[in-house]
């Protein structure tokens, strides 16, 4: 399959954005009655049959998830939440039709995962493409990139079951490294600090930043309970809110993107992911090179703006600064990834080839090498001297994240460049978070580390 270029989505600003989501509407979910939750994985047939009982023997047979009607219930005593909008209501309406996967899926990861994997398919329906079959589900596998699972015919799509909420803080910390200026009428953004001291002012005035990003990351690392954050105001809410469903679609994008490149006949890796009893569950997981991985990203960035397309249709008019944060947030995701994968979890060595302890000129020589074989059509073979400076980074079957990064931000620079806007405001603030978000890594990385050491 041959992908279209990036293109870009240009309209005015929607005031619409701003208007306060609906929390007020009271719905009583406890007194109306429900059907029976229904899941896939009754299928035996099905792939869902052996994730379940991947998921029993992994988290144990107690330790299943909120019901439906269990989190609609605590949805219904909790104070209204500005990011999270109606969920209430939303899932009050649609409970009887909302079908879940199996019984140890946790719901939230589960319906935002296929939202966003709907939106990717309806926007390869529109160029008449056939969106290949896939399943969704988490499992503790210790990754920040998603990974698939082929069984029989089916392609079952597996993220790590604590990224989403680790990313939606990181998110938030990032964004709130930024100095917004407001317009007193629209309360849209009128001006944005670019001083390469903003964000250290930032952190001076509120420490707490550094404190809930350096606990956020440890408590990935050590699977404990992250730092629980929420949005104040209509303008965070409204930034955030675009930058996790980019974040989303980039990531099932990215799957969807090496089935529909044929990179599934590659070898396999085994991840041993430990059980609840002691032992451990080993699955086979598809395996594929570097050159593919860069290849699904930037296919993965097509499929994000073919998913736009389709919020075009629903939402006539998308503001600029809109799509600048949805389309820098595949960067801004691998980016706060890189925090997590390459610094805590990948190398044993520390710091070694990270963003932060790569000198500049350096990490420029090695984009600039990569994007080169790539462009020659070449399999992508490091230097000695590039090898070196990756270190362990060098082995891993994943690009280091920020290459990732850096390759995917001059591809989306360009874009933006040939558009007309590349110098807009809007731009520009999306662009800054990332920026923020690399200085966010280099301050905290090695407290970060000594802490995951010695949990």
């Amino acid at each position: 399959m041959r992908m279209p270029a990036l293109f870009l989505i240009v309209i005015a600003w929607h005031s619409d954005v701003h208007a306060q989501p609906d929390t007020d509407k009271h719905h009583d979910c406890l007194n109306k009655p429900h059907q029976a939750q229904v899941f896939l994985s009754d299928n035996k047939k099905s792939a869902y049959h052996w994730l379940e009982k991947k998921q029993r023997n992994i988290y144990g047979e107690d330790a299943k998830p909120l019901t439906l009607e269990e989190l609609i219930s605590n949805l219904e005593k909790r104070p209204p939440r500005m990011d999270r909008g109606d969920v209430r209501g939303m899932l009050c309406e649609t409970a009887g039709d909302i079908v879940l996967p199996t019984r140890y899926e946790s719901i939230g990861p589960y319906l935002s995962l296929k939202r966003a994997s709907d939106l990717i398919r309806a926007g390869l329906a529109k160029t008449g493409d056939v969106a290949p079959d896939v399943l969704l589900g988490t499992l503790p596998i210790k990754e920040t990139n998603a990974e698939t699972h082929k069984r029989g015919k089916e392609y079952v799509i597996l993220t790590n079951h604590q990224i989403l909420n680790t990313i939606y803080s990181l998110t938030l910390i990032a964004n709130r490294t930024a100095f917004f200026i407001p317009a007193e009428e629209t309360g849209a953004i009128a001006a944005i600090s670019t001083n390469s001291d903003t964000v250290k002012s930032r952190l001076e005035k509120n420490p707490e930043l550094l404190t809930s990003y350096h606990k956020s990351i440890v408590a990935f690392s050590n699977k404990t309970p992250h730092p629980i954050l929420e949005t104040t105001d209509i303008l965070e809410t409204f930034i955030l809110s675009t930058q996790i469903d980019g974040m989303h679609r980039f990531i099932v994008g990215h799957e969807y993107a090496h089935i529909l490149l044929d990179h599934v006949s590659r070898t396999k890796r085994n991840f041993d992911i430990p059980t609840a009893k002691g032992g451990s569950e080993s699955i086979s997981m598809l395996g594929y090179d570097w050159s593919q991985e860069i290849a699904a990203d930037l296919t993965s960035l097509s499929l994000m703006q073919l998913s736009a397309m389709e919020d075009r249709d629903k939402n006539e008019e998308l503001a600029l600064l809109g799509h600048a944060l949805f389309t820098y947030s595949a960067v801004l995701y691998l980016v706060l990834t890189d925090a997590l994968s390459s610094e805590v979890n990948r190398c044993t060595i520390g710091k070694t080839g990270s963003y932060s302890n790569t000198p500049e000129a350096i990490r420029k020589s090695i984009v600039d090498d990569v994007i080169d074989q790539l462009s020659r059509g070449n399999s992508l073979k490091l230097s000695e001297q590039h090898a070196t400076v990756l270190a362990c980074r060098a082995s891993s079957s994943h690009p280091p994240q920020w290459l990732r990064a850096e390759i995917l931000i001059r591809t989306i620079d360009q874009a933006f460049e040939e558009g007309g806007v590349s110098e807009a405001l809007e731009v520009k603030i999306a662009r800054s978070i990332i920026i923020n978000a690399y200085e966010l890594e280099r301050l905290r990385l090695e407290a970060v580390q000594e802490a995951v050491a010695s949990p």
